[in-house]
Parts: structure tokens; sequence; C-alpha cells
């Protein structure tokens, strides 16, 4: 009737792939049912549940008092999903996120609320992992934003709006220039600068991003065949690139055909497309390193199980993500966390970078630490032309 109101859910296993991967499809089976049957336990009867394929579940709750309840069964929800699942012979432990969207407050139509659920889900996993995120009014801003720049991108002569920074790593040691790493700006005719924060999440939903990927990189190899030989460059490359054999294979095309040593080329990829298809990482990580090429990890430290990444695939180089390096002179902790990725990497025998050090007492901080490649705006901004000039030597280790 016309005074209804109810909620829709939806929610996503985090890590779920990666299980299938490893143990097989019984065992991922089997966690998709355990998980059912928790959210089946929690769930008033006449609260439907359904699969929707994959790892994602829907849910929808008929009458629900306000949005403090739903946010508590939202938390109630995520919590028992991440409980450690007992399977066959194998222990596993997973992290959900859930996106709740209100009839009639945010949407009137199945469409639109499953959208907007959709939304909150993707705003969740993005920035709150193992939360739950109920949809507002200041989604329905950025979700307009959002479309806003997916049809400014594909309106855009991307060839001419796209380009390169570049900020260099510097070895503390030596002072020398260890590698540059290629940044991607995009200056739209509609939106003016638009971060690579802001544009790429979006290119990454709605499929552009192999686009973005080959424009950029086209882009590098022309500006890479003026500067010295040695000059080694990273890329980053998203998620859903890392997890496509056919770009693997055209990156390494495109190496051969511009007469570029492939060990001159470090690809940066993050964890989230260990996430979402473990096995197929794995297989472009391998065809990357098999053919010269080096593979950074980046943003390392802040996912799910970033050890056992370092341990099943075999990676160049870890880059210490940056929010471990903001706090590094307030507390002892994430000193304590730095100094670790350090001594592991050493181990290894793997790089390690220090990024995003923005201020003398960090330098110190990390050089004290043992850090030795380091990068940030303290020591040079991004810039159009790499900066190639070894470190001043009050900046170098003493």
């Amino acid at each position: 009737g016309q005074h209804d109101r109810f909620a829709v859910a939806m929610i996503d296993l985090d890590g779920f792939k990666p299980v299938n991967d490893v143990h097989g499809h019984p065992i991922g089976d089997e966690l998709l049912m355990h998980a059912g049957e928790r959210l089946r336990h929690i769930l008033s009867s006449d609260a439907l549940l359904a699969r929707l394929g994959g790892d994602e579940f829907g849910i929808v709750l008929g009458e629900y008092s306000d949005a403090t309840e739903l946010i508590a069964l939202g938390k109630q929800i995520c919590q028992e999903l991440n409980r450690p699942y007992m399977l066959s012979n194998v222990s596993v432990q997973l992290s959900a996120s859930l996106g709740f969207a209100t009839y009639p407050a945010v949407a009137r139509t199945s469409n639109g609320l499953f959208e907007r659920a959709d939304f909150a889900l993707y705003h969740a996993k993005k920035n709150m992992p193992g939360e739950a995120v109920l949809f507002a009014a200041h989604h329905e801003t950025l979700i307009r934003h959002d479309s806003q720049i997916e049809q400014a991108l594909r309106k855009a002569d991307l060839s001419q709006e796209l380009s390169l920074h570049y900020q260099p790593v510097f070895d503390v040691e030596t002072g020398a220039v260890n590698s540059i790493e290629a940044l991607a700006r995009w200056d739209s005719a509609l939106m003016g600068r638009v971060s690579p924060g802001t544009f790429f999440p979006v290119a990454e939903k709605t499929g552009q991003v192999g686009m973005l990927t080959k424009i950029l990189f086209e882009k590098l190899l022309r500006e890479m065949r003026e500067w010295p030989e040695h000059i080694s460059v990273s890329f980053n490359l998203s998620a859903r690139d890392i997890i496509l054999s056919d770009t693997t294979e055209w990156l390494i095309e495109q190496i051969k055909a511009n007469g570029i040593t492939p060990e001159r080329l470090t690809f940066e990829v993050t964890e989230t497309a260990f996430l979402r298809d473990f096995a197929a990482a794995r297989t472009s990580i391998r065809y990357l390193r098999n053919h010269g090429a080096r593979v950074a990890m980046d943003d390392f430290g802040i996912g799910y199980s970033s050890l056992r990444y370092v341990h099943e695939l075999e990676f160049d180089c870890l880059k210490v993500d940056r929010s471990f390096i903001a706090p590094l002179a307030s507390t002892e902790r994430s000193r304590r966390i730095v100094k670790t990725i350090i001594d592991m990497c050493t181990n290894l025998e793997i790089d390690c970078v220090i990024e995003g050090i923005e201020t003398q007492s960090q330098r110190d901080i990390v050089i004290e630490l043992g850090g030795r490649l380091v990068q940030g705006y303290f020591f040079a901004k991004p810039a159009k032309q790499p900066v190639l000039k070894r470190l001043p030597a009050m900046l170098k280790k003493q």
C-alpha cells in the first residue's frame, strides 16, 4: 500500500574469490551456504534473502523503524559474516561490506533502489570495507558526480586531455634517482582538472579503464624513448588491467615494439585486483615478470591479507602505504609497522619504497628505521619533466 516502506540491502563478501581460487569450488560453495545460513539466522522471517550471483547477496526488509535500526542490523550482519568459517578441511575468514537503500525515501522504482543500494555498497567497499553504509542524500550528489565524470570520459578527446606527470623515487644512501613513477593527469574540457583518485574508480566501474591505460602507456613509451637508458619507470595498472590477460600481453608487445628493455618497467598493482580474481592476477604477474618487467605491490599494508599475497605472488617491490607515514612522528605503532615491512623486504630481497614523505621529521624517522628508497613531496613534487638529478647532499642519509 501507499504507507509501506521497506529497505533493500546488497552484501558483498570481500575476499571470496581468492578462497575459491586457492581452495577450489566445493569449498567456495560450502562457504556461500554457511554465509546464507548465518544471514537467515539474523533476519526476521518476513525478510527476503537471495543470492545475486558470485559472492553477492540481496535482502528486502519489510517494516523497519528508522535508520539507526538499519545500521545496527547492517553492523550485526557484517560482524556475523566476518567470523571465521570452519569448512570441511579448512578455516577461512572473510570480510563483508553492505549497502542499504530505502523506499520511498531515496527511490520509488526497483531499479532506482537497487542502483542506490549498489552505490552504497560500492561506497562501503571503497571507503569503509567490512561495514554497512546507508544510502543518504549526499550520496545522490556523488552518484550524479560519478555519472558526470562517466559522461565527460565518454565525450573527451582523451589522447589530448590525458597526460603524465613524473615523481622520482630516490635512494637516500647514494642520493641518485632510483626510478620514476608515472602519474596520470586529466585536464577535462568539461570539468577542469580531475584527480586520478576520482576518475579511475569511475572508469574502473564503467569499464572505460582499459582505454585510459592504453592511452597513458603509449604516451609513457613515447616519452621514455627520449630519456637516458638507465632510467626505470613505474606505471600503475588498475585491478581490471591486471586480471585481463590480453592487457598484459598488449603491454609487453608495446614495450618490445618501442625498443625499450622490459627491465626498465615496473608495473604497480593494488590489492583490489587479487581480491577480485586471485588466479587471474597471479597469471598476469607471472607473465609480466617472465617477460622481464618488474611488478610492485602498491598501498602495501592496508589490505586484508597483504602478507598472504607477498607469500603467494612474486613481487619485486612493495610500496608502503602513505597512511602509515603521516603518523610516524606521533605514533610508535606506525613506526613499528614500517620497520617490520622494511625488514621483511630486506629478508625477502625485494625493494621497499616508502611513499608519501612530506616533512623533514618523516624523512629522518624513515632513514632511522632503515628505509632506503623514498618518494614524496618533501623530496620532489610530480612534474611534467622527470627529475633526473641527484638529491642535494643535505637530504641524503648522513
